[in-house]
């Protein structure tokens, strides 16, 4: 029982966001700014586009040392 709080956690994430892009999407003037506008301000950083590589290489280590 100990995944619980983590995994009310990712739950409370993945619900936020859902919101954001259904208020977001529904706004015509755009006020608040959208996934997309956010995702393409971090990439348009080098240092955005250096923590995605980390990432990618994070997770990719993880899924490729798996034992079974």
């Amino acid at each position: 029982m100990s995944t619980l709080p983590g995994a009310a956690v990712w739950f409370v994430l993945a619900a936020l966001l859902g919101v954001w892009t259904v208020v977001t999407a529904a706004r015509r003037r755009r006020r608040l700014p959208t996934i997309a506008d956010l995702l393409a301000w971090w990439l348009d950083s080098w240092v955005g586009r250096l923590a995605l590589l980390g990432l990618w290489a994070e997770a990719g280590f993880h899924v490729l040392t798996q034992h079974p």
